[in-house]
């Protein structure tokens, strides 16, 4: 944190409390202590709640998309105004400014949780040949395409219907009811006149069963990180929304 007269550094470690040292004194700042257990959570969550709490400009070092993705829809969503950096590690690598990118994106930062979750993040399994250009540009065009994702109050079923349309428009704006029809679509899209012109398989979207659990991750996921900035992670079971697990899930995935 800097500012015209303050200089701070705040460090988190594996304590549930971070360490504050300003002036050569060391402080526990016992007011930002969390019981989150995801890094970007954390890393979030004190970096907003430094820049709410003193004034001057916040800069953190980071090199994770998770981590940007959560600042932008947090400080956005707070109402922030005050300078925000993000600085990666590796050297040559630019710097982020937050508060630029917030008020340049404003209009798709409400659902760029959602939609970074539901393509692929550290949760969450990627789409082969879906990039998150592709993502962002779908998320422009329809900035409310995902407004349910994240959303405990809204059913299941819906849920997985408006991902499957956002997921689908990925595929060239493939239409169809469900999984199932868009990954035939696809399929016919791709093959040729001959057998060995068939596409790979793991080129075509998943099976409608498979995405429904993919879905079911991204939905836990979005609302996690939405409540990153709380200094508790919300009490949700997440055997309800992951199929056995991560690794056995993904080899099912096609």
């Amino acid at each position: 944190m800097k500012g015209t007269s303050i200089h701070k550094l705040v460090i988190t470690a594996s304590d549930n409390t971070p360490t504050e040292i300003h002036k050569e004194a060391v402080y526990l700042r016992r007011d930002m202590a969390t019981s989150h257990e995801e890094a970007d959570n954390i890393i979030a969550q004190q970096a907003i709640m430094c820049a709410k709490q003193q004034p001057g400009a916040v800069s953190l070092i980071a090199d994770d998309t998770d981590v940007f993705v959560l600042l932008i829809h947090h400080y956005q969503n707070e109402g922030l105004t005050s300078a925000m950096f993000m600085t990666s590690p590796v050297q040559q690598r630019s710097t982020i400014d937050i508060k630029a990118t917030v008020e340049k994106k404003q209009g798709i930062v409400p659902g760029l949780l959602a939609a970074h979750a539901l393509s692929g993040c550290d949760t969450v399994p990627t789409y082969f040949g879906i990039g998150k250009g592709t993502v962002l540009k779908i998320l422009n065009a329809a900035p409310d395409s995902l407004t349910m994702l994240g959303s405990l109050n809204a059913p299941l079923s819906e849920v997985v219907h408006q991902s499957t349309n956002f997921i689908a428009s990925c595929y060239s704006k493939i239409a169809g009811n469900d999984m199932y029809e868009i990954r035939y679509k696809a399929w016919a899209v791709k093959f040729g006149n001959t057998a060995s012109s068939a596409p790979p398989i793991q080129s075509l979207p998943p099976s409608s069963e498979a995405f429904t659990e993919n879905v079911k991750r991204a939905h836990l996921q979005t609302y996690i990180w939405k409540a990153a900035v709380l200094l508790d992670p919300p009490d949700l079971d997440p055997l309800k929304y992951f199929f056995f697990n991560f690794f056995l899930n993904f080899n099912f995935f096609y």
